[in-house]
């Protein structure tokens, strides 16, 4: 049986894609099998995809008649993965050798098995790490976004029906997660799996937030706390995730919005303070 079924949406990322398939493809785990799903991507893209194949068998491409986005892109990928795990990787992101290797040598048949803290990458050359991993061992709610830094148990994702929303421009990642948190009963770590998130001025966290992608966030968070408040938890891990909730609704509002969609700071307003209400009655 395939060991890793490592998943990458590919869109316009030709000037990345040749090192990113050179990072995965040397990996020291070999027993992988590396699936690009092409999202209609208008560059080079598929070429550079058709040519590593050629060399690379473990290579399987997928290709998009029409722009879906990643959440789909990703999706169209866990339906076709044959591992026993499967792991996500962004083409313009970065791994270490043995990342895949030491997930799967620490899973002990794991449902989740988490690397090692976020390492962050400056188009300046700085580095820096975001921890989390010290928080998820105290409770498993704080593994709340770094999806990619984990794999997971192909049958674990798909007994439960995970996967990812494909109607949002962002936050879809954090669906996915906080619908594995919730499944999950048996998780383990790797620290020496290391994955490298490359911060550039253009990545979609930096860019400004348009008419989509606010309805997106307003659409995420009332999911989320539907969702949660009908969870069988404890109140005070309830109000861990509303405060989560809290926390990325300040930092929408202090994001850039386009200026034809301001009246979305009024909105954004309204969900804050829905939020620290639903929090407070929690008691």
């Amino acid at each position: 049986m395939i060991k890793v079924s490592v998943i990458i949406p590919i869109y316009n990322v030709e000037q990345y894609l040749k090192k990113c398939l050179d990072s995965v493809c040397n990996q020291t785990l070999k027993n992988i099998e590396i699936i690009c799903v092409n999202d209609c991507s208008p560059d080079n893209s598929l070429a550079i995809l058709q040519e590593y194949a050629k060399k690379d068998s473990r290579i399987k491409i997928i290709n998009f008649s029409q722009n879906k986005g990643a959440a789909a892109a990703r999706n169209a990928g866990i339906a076709a993965a044959e591992g026993k795990y499967v792991g996500f990787f962004d083409a313009d992101d970065e791994i270490s050798e043995v990342f895949f290797s030491a997930l799967y040598e620490n899973a002990d048949d794991a449902d989740v098995v988490k690397g090692a803290d976020l390492h962050v990458k400056y188009a300046d050359g700085t580095e820096e790490v975001w921890p989390q991993n010290e928080l998820i061992k105290q409770n498993k709610f704080n593994f709340w976004a770094q999806f990619t830094t984990a794999i997971y148990k192909r049958d674990f994702l798909n007994q439960n029906q995970i996967c990812f929303p494909e109607n949002w421009k962002v936050c879809e990642d954090i669906t996915f997660i906080l619908k594995v948190v919730f499944a999950m009963q048996k998780w383990a770590f790797a620290e020496d799996a290391i994955y490298f998130y490359m911060k550039r001025d253009n990545s979609l966290d930096s860019a400004v937030y348009d008419d989509n992608k606010l309805r997106s966030f307003s659409e995420y968070v009332n999911f989320v706390s539907d969702f949660v408040s009908k969870q069988n938890i404890s109140l005070e891990d309830k109000k861990l995730i509303f405060s989560r909730l809290i926390g990325q609704t300040d930092i929408v509002k202090r994001h850039k919005i386009a200026p034809e969609n301001e009246a979305w700071i009024k909105d954004l307003n309204k969900i804050y303070q829905g939020l620290v209400i639903q929090k407070m009655r929690l008691r």
